[in-house]
């Protein structure tokens, strides 16, 4: 998920004292390393949420494994939200509502299945938005949208279908590869490589998008079927998506190359599928397509968070307007 508000994307030693003297970096010290990565600040300009990427047992940035805090702009105040069990593998996708009072954010956990959850101003913490596992595909990472201050839009996985997907794949490749190995060098039971290859009878990816009402918890089913990129119009009142027709897996690939193939828009029907639907965003019914308008963010200076490196380690500086950079 991308906002406007692309946040910093810098390393973050923590020092364990501002008073420790320099001394050699040891090995060890590469697993007490943080990394700051996306901010996103409240419309009303009162809260920065912020991830903070812990050092884990993966390598590179494919797999988010942040904790996720917000600062209080008022005050400078960091406060961690997210959980800390060892559950989750990390926190993403941080969504503020229209309204800037509520904090829509996922998780994925040590099983690779990505949850939505909901941080509200005067809560306790976070609450898990419980029955809903989120979709993840290479076209259609998962993505959470407002489409009012009291309604939030996901597409989720089908419970029938099996759990796939690039977190999938990077979080357990290598518990699945060495649960293989170990099989195959045993010899006790037959270690079979099955690769499954196209066809016209080959199913194509099965998802919902549904809207909850995060007062009840309703969850309304907007679209089923082979679904790709949900976007919401400016106002938040309309839905598009793409569907497959014929499936992508199945389709001639002559059948992509039409004259209307040209430009950018030729990547569209073979990423997301040939077919552009709108609805409206609370019930599903059909809707006419939207103006083409994009969400305009907020005019004049805005609270900015930095990460500053010197001798003695690093840290978050939280800039204001019309007041002194202070340290979170």
């Amino acid at each position: 998920m991308r906002d406007w508000h692309h946040g910093l994307v810098l390393i973050l030693l923590l020092a364990e004292s501002a008073g420790a003297q320099r001394r050699a970096m040891q090995p060890e010290d590469l697993f007490r390393i943080e990394r700051i990565g996306a901010t996103s600040i409240s419309p009303d300009g009162s809260r920065i949420a912020v991830e903070i990427h812990r050092p884990g047992r993966w390598l590179g940035s494919g797999i988010p494994t942040a904790k996720l805090a917000i600062v209080d702009v008022a005050s400078g105040a960091l406060r961690v939200i997210s959980p800390s069990t060892p559950a989750y593998v990390g926190f993403f996708g941080a969504r503020w509502s229209p309204t800037g009072g509520r904090l829509l954010f996922l998780s994925v956990d040590t099983n690779a299945v990505v949850r939505p959850w909901l941080w509200s101003a005067g809560a306790s913490g976070p609450v898990l938005l419980g029955g809903l596992q989120l979709r993840d595909a290479s076209a259609d990472p998962p993505i959470v949208m407002w489409s009012d201050p009291h309604h939030a839009i996901f597409m989720v996985k089908e419970p029938s279908r099996p759990d796939d997907g690039p977190l999938y794949t990077r979080i357990l490749r290598a518990r699945r590869g060495a649960d293989e190995w170990r099989v195959a060098r045993e010899g006790r039971r037959a270690a079979v490589a099955v690769i499954d290859s196209r066809s016209p009878d080959t199913a194509a990816a099965a998802a919902r998008i549904v809207s909850v009402d995060l007062r009840t918890r309703a969850v309304t089913t907007l679209a089923q079927g082979a679904l790709h990129r949900p976007m919401l119009s400016a106002d938040g009142k309309t839905l598009t998506y793409r569907r497959e027709n014929p499936g992508i897996l199945a389709a001639p690939v002559a059948s992509f190359f039409g004259p209307e193939a040209e430009g950018e828009g030729a990547y569209d029907p073979v990423n997301w599928g040939g077919e552009v639907h709108h609805v409206d965003s609370r019930t599903g019914t059909p809707a006419p397509p939207p103006d083409a308008a994009r969400a305009v963010p907020p005019s004049g200076p805005r609270p900015a968070l930095r990460a500053v490196n010197d001798s003695t380690g690093s840290v978050l500086w939280l800039s204001r307007p019309g007041k002194p950079d202070t340290v979170v």
